[in-house]
């Protein structure tokens, strides 16, 4: 669990050139790791997998309501990768219960 928090805290600071309120989740979510590691619980573990999971799943779809909205304006076409996606990849930790 001392990973990921390590992990959110890397994409905390890379997220802060994209959105600051957005830095300031990945890092509630980084504490939040930190804290279940501190305590030896698993539920803080769930917890902020399920943050990280809502999160980057909201940040995907608004990429992709930015994408269609360019595309009915006619302007520059381009989906904005942020760091804050790649929190998508804690999905399978919700399966994984011996890991957290």
């Amino acid at each position: 669990m001392i990973l990921l928090a390590f992990v959110f805290l890397a994409l905390s600071v890379a997220e802060v050139n994209y959105s600051i309120p957005d830095a300031i989740i990945l890092l509630i979510i980084s504490a939040t790791y930190f804290r279940g590691w501190q305590t030896k619980d698993a539920g803080y573990g769930y917890a902020a997998t399920l943050l990280a999971v809502i999160f980057s799943t909201v940040e995907i779809l608004s990429a992709f309501a930015g994408y269609i909205d360019s595309l009915i304006l006619n302007s520059h076409e381009s989906i904005q990768l942020t760091p804050a996606m790649f929190a998508i990849f804690t999905t399978p930790l919700l399966k994984l219960k011996r890991f957290l």
